[in-house]
């Protein structure tokens, strides 16, 4: 009696090849149902206001997290996600996490995040959903744990962990929080899943090696990589917390590691995915002196002497290989890691995009050159209005200069008309004087004496009478004047009196006698010595 076999061999080859196929079409149907999209990841913020620098620049924390925002908001980037210890602590009436929302919102794209073991340690116990529970609302926050997880675009899906403890640097995840986990992915498979934790779940080297790094690891990350092992749907794990930069493979599952903002290399992500890849780009801080201030920071840290005495030596492990760096990472190919050709580390503003962000690099730079031009027609038209305005100041002061003096020369010939007008009165109310060839009697008054070139008496040859004359027959002598040098010469009572150069003169006092040509002579040496002694005065002073 001959026996069919239970299976025939061609139901088993079908069966076999059916077994063979299937994973890999739900990684491509997974993967085919989404767009194209880009994010931003950052870590390690540490933001403080008031507290000193350690290995953590905290008082350059504020500039870094605006220096990165900035990057972010370069890129057409479609979520950002913040991946704990943002703050060092909310410190004092929330103050720190308070500014760091004032930071984030300052972002053009929609953001969310985990928290670290900072964000919930301090002297005072940390409400973790008091305190961040109203930030996480619309966010995909639905059991009213501190863990989440939403569709930031269509067929794309991220899950966020709480691994943390308070004051604690080991992380820990809840048997309540991985049940929650695994129904969350089997609710939303056929949709390309990120997962967002603040502990690594697949430790980098040295924190995989156990000892002193077991202090720092997440003793339930194999449980939580058991359950994204078992979900094709999951294709990256991103975390923080150890601040190396290392990218591992497990199961088609790229699991990254990423540096810390505030601690050396001071970097930020941004992640560019397509159905076949996902490509990983690094991006150092703005200010490269106070990368190498980071870099110096990192010897007052105990841990690098843990892992080499060589402080240097951990700097690299926290800068990562290049292909940690800025590598491409297939969807398709299990460990296929391809190196993007691009620097080392890129620094803040190099986060342009190729083609696209050299056309606006130029235009920038033809905008400036043009605001320049401007700028220096603006000079040149302020210095010709300033010329302008400098010759009409000159034309005014000129023009006031002439009004001044044709009023000085009016108010000077006014001055001297009147004083020629009185000498006229004075000349008219004394008598003719005689003939020079008549020779005088001794009865005939000083005034009838020869007359000098100014047609005024002469000086007596013999002594003065010993009575005083009539006051109105006593001739004046009129001061000196500045110019002209040449005396008058005697006018004719019909005449009017005129001056070449106008002065105001001072008139004299009468003097009792007419004064003689020793006396003017005397007065000229008087002013002349008083002059004098002024100036040897000078250095007795001194």
């Amino acid at each position: 009696m001959n026996k069919k076999p239970a299976i025939s061999r061609r139901d088993f080859l079908f069966g076999l090849t059916a077994l063979s196929i299937l994973p890999f079409s739900q990684e491509v149907r997974a993967a085919a149902e989404f767009e194209p999209f880009q994010f931003g990841y950052l870590t390690g913020s540490y933001l403080a206001t008031k507290m000193p620098d350690s290995y953590k620049l905290l008082q350059e924390s504020q500039l870094f997290l605006q220096d990165a925002i900035k990057g972010f908001n370069r890129d057409k980037l479609d979520f950002v996600l913040f991946g704990g210890d943002n703050v060092e602590i909310p410190g004092k009436d929330e103050e720190n996490w308070q500014l760091f929302i004032d930071i984030a919102q300052s972002l053009n794209c929609p953001w969310n995040f985990v928290i670290g073991e900072q964000d919930v340690s301090g002297p005072a116990a940390v409400n973790k959903m008091d305190l961040y529970g109203r930030d996480w609302k619309g966010k995909g926050l639905t059991s009213g744990h501190p863990y989440w997880s939403y569709d930031p675009t269509t067929n794309v899906h991220v899950v966020g962990l709480d691994t943390t403890q308070s004051n604690s640097t080991i992380g820990n995840i809840s048997e309540s929080q991985l049940s929650w986990f695994k129904q969350d992915l089997s609710a939303n498979r056929n949709k390309f899943t990120i997962v967002l934790s603040h502990h690594p779940l697949l430790p980098p080297a040295p924190f995989d090696s156990g000892g002193v790094w077991d202090d720092y690891i997440c003793p339930q990350g194999p449980s939580a990589r058991e359950i994204i092992g078992s979900h094709p749907e999951v294709r990256l794990a991103i975390s923080g917390h150890v601040h190396v930069n290392q990218i591992q493979q497990e199961k088609d599952v790229w699991y990254v590691s990423s540096p810390s903002l505030a601690v050396y290399p001071c970097a930020y992500r941004i992640f560019r995915v397509t159905p076949q890849s996902v490509t990983v780009e690094t991006y150092q801080i703005s200010f490269p002196a106070l990368l190498k201030k980071a870099r110096k920071q990192v010897e007052s840290w105990s841990l690098p002497y843990k892992y080499n005495p060589k402080v240097q030596a951990f700097c690299d492990l926290l800068e990562g290989a290049k292909e940690d760096q800025n590598v491409r990472l297939s969807l398709k190919v299990a460990g296929k890691k391809t190196e993007v050709n691009q620097p080392k580390i890129k620094k803040g503003k190099e986060a342009e995009e190729p083609k696209d962000r050299d056309k606006g690099k130029d235009k920038d730079k033809d905008k400036d050159k043009d605001k320049d031009k401007d700028k220096d027609k603006d000079k040149d038209k302020a210095k010709e209005k300033g010329k302008d305005k400098d010759k009409s100041k000159d034309k005014d002061k000129k023009s006031q200069d002439k009004k001044g003096k044709n009023h000085d020369d009016s108010s000077k010939s006014a001055g001297d008309n009147a004083k020629d007008e009185t000498l006229l009165k004075e000349k008219k109310s004394e008598p003719p004087l005689e003939s020079p060839e008549k020779s005088p009697s001794a009865d005939t008054p000083a005034t009838n004496a020869p007359v000098d070139q100014l047609g005024l008496p002469a000086a007596p040859t013999t002594p003065a009478p010993s009575a005083p004359p009539e006051p109105t027959a006593t001739p004046r002598t009129p001061t000196t004047p500045t110019t002209p040098t040449t005396p008058r010469t005697p006018r004719s009572p019909k005449t009017p009196a005129t001056t070449t150069t106008p002065a105001t003169p001072t008139m004299p006092a009468i003097p009792t006698s007419p004064p003689s040509a020793t006396d003017s002579k005397a007065g000229a040496g008087k002013g002349s010595s008083v002059q004098s002694g002024s100036n040897s005065k000078t250095p007795e002073g001194q």
